[in-house]
């Protein structure tokens, strides 16, 4: 699967223009979200899960970042559309972030095949967030 999707990021390149060091940890992200929605089928859940301190930190040691690169890293991907940042209810975070439902692909998986369907509306060079449009 990390094939398929680090070939997915490559194709998705002209829309979301990411840096090498961004698509890397895009990968994580994507690689991490397939792994854990072998168990977890609430998206929700999954969304939270994805993104709670262990997750991060098995991002931070997969793509070998130190500091506090990870949280400058999803902010730009924040900005990029590829991640969606909207206030936190926990007064420890001042914000919380998911992957744009846009950026994941809708595929079904078998034993031996891969089947990735598109679906999509061409408005402009980006991505969007689909809970914000009208």
């Amino acid at each position: 699967m990390e094939e398929f999707y680090s070939l997915y990021i490559d194709f998705l390149t002209p829309i979301h223009k990411l840096t090498a060091k961004n698509k890397q940890i895009l990968l994580a992200f994507l690689m991490l979200r397939y792994e854990l929605s072998k168990s977890i089928t609430n998206e929700a859940l999954l969304d939270e899960v994805l993104m709670n301190e262990d997750s991060k930190a098995k991002i931070k040691e997969r793509c070998d970042l130190k500091g506090n690169y990870l949280q400058v890293a999803m902010f730009t991907l924040a900005q990029q559309n590829v991640l969606i940042k909207t206030l936190s209810n926990d007064s420890r975070k001042k914000y919380k972030y998911r992957i744009n439902p846009r950026i994941l692909p809708d595929m079904q998986i078998d034993d031996t095949n891969v089947v990735l369907q598109f679906n999509f509306e061409l408005k402009c060079n980006q991505i969007t967030d689909p809970s914000t449009e009208q």
